[in-house]
């Protein structure tokens, strides 16, 4: 947990409320030309990345990007993450579609054989 509201956050229980939320708060993600960048997410974090990876391939990078699932039918934006991306690695922990695995030994796959 990080951050002051996050850990304020995560203290919550079932029963507790909110009066309202602002947000997003915290650190954002900061875009420019880097040159080759990875860009990973899983599950729903998957919408997360999305704009990540578009904004990093309009700043004119070289995008690697891997998304990773239970199951094939649980890839979210497969598609879009593909127009910007110039390599797309998809991992299913059931090898449904890609890659048999987790995000993270894609990872280690494309750091051995990359300067990211």
């Amino acid at each position: 947990v990080i951050g002051k509201t996050t850990a304020a956050l995560s203290q919550l229980k079932t029963s507790d409320s909110l009066l309202d939320i602002t947000g997003p708060l915290g650190m954002p993600t900061e875009v420019k030309q880097y040159g080759t960048v990875m860009v990973v997410g899983g599950g729903v974090g998957i919408a997360a990345i999305y704009p990540i990876i578009k904004a990093l391939k309009e700043a004119g990078n070289r995008v690697i990007t891997i998304l990773g699932a239970r199951t094939a039918e649980l890839v979210l934006l497969q598609e879009e993450c593909r127009r910007y991306s110039d390599e797309l690695i998809i991992t299913t922990d059931d090898g449904s579609l890609g890659k048999k695995g987790l995000v993270t030994e894609a990872m280690e796959e494309v750091i051995a054989r990359e300067s990211v």
